[in-house]
């Protein structure tokens, strides 16, 4: 979402305005308007950066799951139902965060401090789900999901 509006925002930054209807049929500058394409606008900073984040977000949400299940059920002894409640963590705050999201940047958000945002809690959530040896955690189901639930703000965010 996040990403969508930084594409809007830059190819709007990066139009020129169109002759006025008043002045059809009047000759005006030899500028023709630009074009907005796809390579002109991701070559602006903040839609690349936005565009990076997206799919690095995106990747983070599938590549653990068949890892995690044998680690919840293995390690910690977690029923197949609980396993799947626990899948469920990440896409219930992307589903309620989502359009908190877009409201907070249709009011004037701004957009960098969300990226931030959105990157420090994708990694925070990776270095909670095994836990990562370098915290002193001891792996638990509650430092799982709590590393499930920042992974679904860093979604809902980018």
């Amino acid at each position: 979402m996040l990403s969508a509006l930084a594409f809007r925002k830059e190819a709007e930054v990066t139009t020129t305005t169109l002759p006025d209807s008043s002045l059809e049929g009047q000759t005006t500058s030899d500028e023709a308007p630009s074009r907005v394409t796809y390579l002109t606008a991701v070559t602006k900073p903040l839609v690349f950066i936005s565009c990076v984040t997206m799919v690095a977000s995106g990747m983070t949400s599938t590549w653990y799951l068949s890892s995690l299940e044998k680690h919840l059920s293995g390690t910690l002894q977690v029923s197949p139902t609980t396993v799947s409640l626990v899948y469920m963590c990440p896409g219930l705050i992307y589903t309620t965060l989502t359009p908190l999201t877009g409201l907070l940047l249709d009011r004037g958000l701004p957009k960098l401090p969300l990226l931030l945002i959105s990157t420090s809690s994708n990694s925070a959530a990776y270095l909670l789900l095994g836990p990562s040896p370098f915290l002193p955690l001891d792996p638990s189901l509650a430092v799982t999901v709590v590393g499930l639930l920042l992974q679904g703000v860093g979604i809902s965010i980018t």
